[in-house]
């Protein structure tokens, strides 16, 4: 994966870049970003010139405006310094790391790989669900449906095997009136004295 070419090529000291001494503080080096960006930004100074400097301006500030990339630079500094010092050997490289064009090291899990708070609190992560699980939840379901279905049957083939098994109440007669010298009354009444 090809990235755009590095701002700081060479061996650019990024505290030179800001205008900065190396032992400024964050603000100084806020402040300092600020004031020399307005001057070049591209859309103030439209020359290629202009660009460039915003673009070492903005490489040397993601350096140097974060703790642990700063000591990080700092460390290669050191350990130039001394090698020089030594005239021999192996000189590491101390220049800063370009803009990171990464977007996925600019999120939340790389502002908590270096320890500065998240915006937000992702949770556990979630068990990633596969077509196995969705297959048994969906055997499962079914399962569950088709015993409700049996409970069911069972019960109205009950019902069914019951009702055809009982005897019928008898109907009752049906009351018939008759006329009598003292009114009306049931006719079964009249026949039978009892």
């Amino acid at each position: 994966m090809n990235g755009p070419a590095h701002p700081l090529a060479g061996d650019e000291d990024l505290y030179a870049v800001l205008g900065v001494s190396s032992d400024a503080t964050l603000e100084t080096i806020r402040q300092a970003y600020r004031r020399e960006a307005r001057s070049c930004h591209p859309d103030v100074a439209r020359t290629k010139e202009a660009a460039a400097r915003f673009r070492r301006l903005a490489a040397a500030y993601e350096v140097l405006g974060d703790d642990g990339a700063r000591r990080t630079y700092d460390r290669g500094r050191a350990a130039v310094g001394r090698t020089a010092a030594r005239g021999s050997g192996p000189t590491p490289i101390h220049r800063a790391p370009g803009p990171s064009w990464n977007p996925s090291v600019r999120g939340p899990a790389a502002q908590a790989a270096r320890g500065r708070p998240t915006t937000r609190d992702p949770g556990p992560p979630r068990p990633e669900r596969t077509s196995s699980d969705e297959w048994r939840l969906a055997t499962t379901i079914g399962k569950v449906l088709l015993g409700v279905a049996l409970l069911m049957l069972i019960a109205f083939g009950t019902m069914v095997v019951v009702t055809a098994t009982s005897e019928p109440e008898p109907a009752p007669m049906p009351t018939t009136f008759c006329k009598t010298p003292d009114g009306w009354i049931d006719c079964r009444q009249a026949l039978d004295p009892h």
